[in-house]
């Protein structure tokens, strides 16, 4: 299981990533204006909708603050975390912070 976000990508770069990505085994998790989730071997992790909801929610908010240029992020860990749960707990907000650490780390690198 391996999950990469591309991170306020131009329509070009889009459409060069996607293929070069599908043509590895990705799929598509979620499509934004200029965010890409895509996945790999996905074992349906329990709630994973649930999870992607959460990612595409936090990515919207921070497209109002976000001028950073192109990314490609790994958010793999995250998602392990959330397969290791035996499904989504709303009180649990650990998921969240992975996406948080995880992109402002990169961000800030």
């Amino acid at each position: 299981m391996k999950y990469i976000l591309l991170l306020n990508i131009d329509n070009l770069s889009k459409n060069i990533f996607l293929k070069s990505y599908i043509n590895d085994g990705y799929e598509i998790a979620f499509d934004t204006n200029n965010n890409i989730l895509l996945r790999k071997n996905s074992n349906s992790i329990k709630d994973e909708e649930t999870y992607i909801k959460i990612l595409a929610s936090y990515l919207k908010r921070s497209e109002q603050i976000n001028t950073t240029k192109r990314k490609i992020i790994d958010l793999t860990k995250a998602f392990e975390y959330a397969k290791n749960k035996n499904g989504y707990n709303k009180f649990d907000n650990k998921f969240d912070w992975y996406i948080r650490n995880i992109i402002i780390k990169e961000l800030n690198n």
